[in-house]
């Protein structure tokens, strides 16, 4: 494999003559958009809305189109991030607050660092030559299948496991936070791999220039069918829209002439999903009300005076404002919460926490082998109780771990690791094609696509998930045979 790095010039730099320079016009568009709405101070909500929301729009089809990936990372993170903030400039409900400037800055210096991160990784690889790339160095095809049957059934092994143990299933309860309460310690790890068994049936037809109807492709097509009664039985929404963003990503990697039919496929089925389950929690228009508009009003008791760490947060008000349809309710929240409570990080949060919420993980792990608990992880614990809007909705979004971490240094460092690690995963699954660095890439690809909703990189299950595939991966990669190169997606 022959790959080309042209130099670039400083005069290509400053005159935007190279390949990925849309990525630095996209950043500059975003900060000009956003001193703009600053410097002439709209007071009308619904004016900045309509000015962030396009910015939102024509930047994920400015690099989608440029890119010719309508599932690329930095398009769909820009679209989610900028989407979430022009939500959060139009305060529906009564609970939000008014986003702080400092809260307005991080929010506007996380994507352009995503971007600049991408940018540095791209110009490194300016103008490659992909259509010389070729796969090598992958695992046989019987040995993948054999491996794709044994992970499925294990997975599907673990969720009947799981149904055994609880002894019911969240779609048929009653109970509205059923979801919630159907967790198995050991188990549930792997149940929500679910999405694994789709991708790769996907994989393994594709790559392997397997016929669908094969036997062997049939079996995978089969366990990848009666995979998506997982999140469907147990009312996961978050993990019913993971499985059919991976399958459509999966798609689209290896046809990537058709990757704007694949988005639009996959905004209908998530529009579908969302209903459907939300649906299925046989959760109440009475009780979403109350959880949407309860502020994080905690009880002091009187006879202590409140510590550093117990100080409250001045309350919002508590009632009704919603003048949303029922079933559009829930969608705003969903985008906008999160922003409210990273608000009152930026500016009411009293000290940082150097790596303790990033390291969850392993600092779980050390806490169960020693029997000690880390007092770092218990003070930031009531710290992000303290400060989310409402002790309902505990989401905070992508950044925030990075600034309870080391504030703002943390974001801008964080985010340029961020895309800088993404595009290197975009380009090694083109060049390898290891079908668990797909997986991978897809993965994070799918953190950017909720960046506004939780702070993935401190999720357990994702960790978890993330050191599997990291070791298939590097597997993968020291078996001597070859795939056939017949299938390539370049």
């Amino acid at each position: 494999m022959q790959v080309n790095h042209p130099k670039l010039s400083g005069k290509d730099i400053f005159s935007f003559n190279f390949k990925h320079a849309y990525l630095i016009k996209n950043a500059i568009l975003i900060v000009f958009v956003f001193l703009l709405m600053r410097v002439i101070g709209f007071e009308n909500q619904v004016i900045s809305f309509f000015i962030m929301f396009a910015l939102a729009v024509f930047s994920y089809f400015y690099i989608s189109i440029k890119n010719k990936d309508f599932f690329d990372f930095r398009a769909i993170f820009l679209a989610a991030w900028l989407v979430s903030f022009a939500l959060n400039l139009i305060r529906l409900n009564s609970i939000y607050n008014e986003l702080s400037l400092k809260t307005s800055i991080v929010l506007i210096v996380t994507p352009i660092m995503l971007l600049l991160g991408s940018f540095l990784y791209e110009i490194k690889h300016n103008n490659q030559t992909e259509e010389k790339v070729k796969p090598t160095k992958l695992m046989d095809g019987n040995l993948f299948f054999a491996i794709s049957l044994l992970i499925s059934v294990f997975i599907l092994s673990c969720f009947v496991a799981e149904i055994i143990k609880i002894g019911e299933l969240p779609y048929f309860s009653s109970d509205m936070n059923a979801y919630v309460t159907f967790y198995v310690s050991g188990l549930h790890q792997f149940v929500v791999l679910s999405y694994f068994i789709t991708c790769l049936a996907i994989i393994y037809i594709h790559q392997y220039g397997v016929k669908w109807h094969s036997p062997k492709a049939l079996v995978l097509i089969a366990l990848s069918m009666v995979s998506y009664a997982i999140p469907i039985l147990i009312v996961s929404r978050q993990l019913l829209l993971l499985q059919l963003f991976i399958m459509l990503f999966t798609l689209a990697f290896y046809h990537r002439k058709k990757s704007f039919q694949l988005f639009v496929a996959m905004v209908l089925c998530f529009g579908w999903a969302f209903v459907f389950l939300s649906g299925a929690r046989n959760q109440s228009e009475e009780y979403l009300a109350d959880v949407y508009t309860q502020s994080n009003v905690q009880e002091e008791d009187s006879s202590e005076v409140p510590s550093e760490d117990t100080e409250t947060i001045v309350p919002t008000q508590h009632e009704v404002a919603f003048d949303l349809p029922p079933v559009l309710v829930t969608p705003y929240v969903y985008f906008s919460n999160s922003f409210q409570s990273f608000n009152n990080q930026v500016n009411h949060q009293k000290k940082h926490y150097y790596g303790i919420s990033l390291l969850e993980l392993p600092v779980k792990t050390w806490s169960k082998i020693t029997g000690e608990d880390v007092e770092l992880m218990d003070a930031y614990k009531r710290e992000k109780a303290r400060l989310q809007i409402s002790p309902f909705l505990n989401t905070f979004g992508f950044v925030s771990d990075f600034y309870f971490d080391f504030g703002i240094i943390g974001v801008v460092v964080g985010m340029a690791l961020y895309g800088y690690v993404l595009a290197w995963l975009k380009h090694k699954s083109l060049v390898s094609q290891n079908p668990f660095i797909i997986m991978l890439s897809g993965l994070f690809v799918y953190a950017c696509l909720f960046s506004f909703f939780i702070p993935w990189l401190s999720n357990t299950t994702l960790q978890y998930t993330v050191v599997f595939l990291v070791l298939l991966a590097f597997w993968n990669t020291r078996t001597k045979n070859k795939v056939s190169e017949t299938n390539s997606p370049i």
